[in-house]
């Protein structure tokens, strides 16, 4: 139906502003001053710095790391080296007065994105970014101190080191959690309306949403199988395989629209 089109269309596109916001406040972030440490730092120090007190202030590290210690990973592409490492890290914040405004402990690990390169037949370096929590402060003048304790596990050492604190830092969390569910909300009811008009039968056009939408499962939803399309977009078109035998099965014409009359 027409209506649900539209509800669909504004419910989407309020959800694509939600995290057009969200990227707007996140790359918003100023940056007030960034210090490097190299030859395997045991501490990083901001001297005190002008903040912005009326936003949230965060801090982030970027580290290049060396290790011996790695695995492999089996992946699409052969076999992939993932280094291994395990670094404790403390953020502590002192306000003007020298009073600990903020302090956290996390531990540096490989993430997922991985770009690491082998030197010297057996030593990995690993380049990885952290962020620490965002936080807030009354202070309109703060320093940091980064201090980097042992790799008791795998013996692994940061040979450079770039801190960086961050004012004008926004939350964006509940622009994601909203924009992201409305976005698919927008697209069901957009999809139902679709689905829910006159039969359609154009062999061309089924072909097409087939063969460029069906882990969507949009030739689906042409031919008026919402709920089938749902689940098709869901599992992707079954990991593919679903896509391809349905695509399959609209070139040889043996799959009908729901109203069960033939393609043509």
């Amino acid at each position: 139906m027409k209506s649900s089109i539209l509800i669909g269309l504004l419910t989407a596109c309020s959800g694509a502003l939600s995290l057009f916001v969200a990227s707007y406040l996140y790359l918003n972030a100023h940056p007030v001053e960034t210090i490097r440490g190299d030859n395997t730092p045991r501490m990083v120090t901001i001297p005190a710095v002008s903040v912005d007190n009326t936003t949230l202030i965060q801090v982030t590290a970027r580290c290049t790391v060396e290790t011996f210690h790695r695995k492999q990973i089996r992946s699409s592409d052969g076999i992939e080296l993932k280094p291994l490492y395990k670094i404790p890290l403390t953020l502590t914040l002192h306000n003007s007065e020298g009073t600990v405004v903020h302090t956290q402990q996390l531990d540096l690990e490989p993430g997922g994105m991985v770009r690491s390169l082998e030197i010297a037949d057996d030593q990995i370096i690993d380049i990885r970014s952290v962020s620490f929590d965002k936080f807030a402060s009354s202070d309109t003048s703060l320093s940091a101190t980064l201090s980097i304790g042992e790799d008791t596990e795998y013996a692994a050492t940061i040979s450079t080191l770039s801190l960086t604190l961050y004012d004008n830092v926004f939350k964006v969390d509940h622009f994601v959690a909203s924009g992201i569910p409305l976005v698919l909300l927008g697209f069901l009811l957009v999809m139902y309306g679709w689905t829910a008009g006159s039969s359609r039968r154009n062999y061309a056009l089924a072909i097409i949403f087939a063969a460029l939408g069906g882990s969507l499962g949009l030739d689906r939803f042409y031919l008026g199988y919402f709920w089938l399309g749902i689940l098709k977009c869901i599992t992707f078109g079954g990991c593919g395989i679903w896509a391809l035998i349905d695509l399959i099965m609209i070139i040889t014409k043996n799959l009908k629209n729901a109203q069960g009359d033939a393609l043509e």
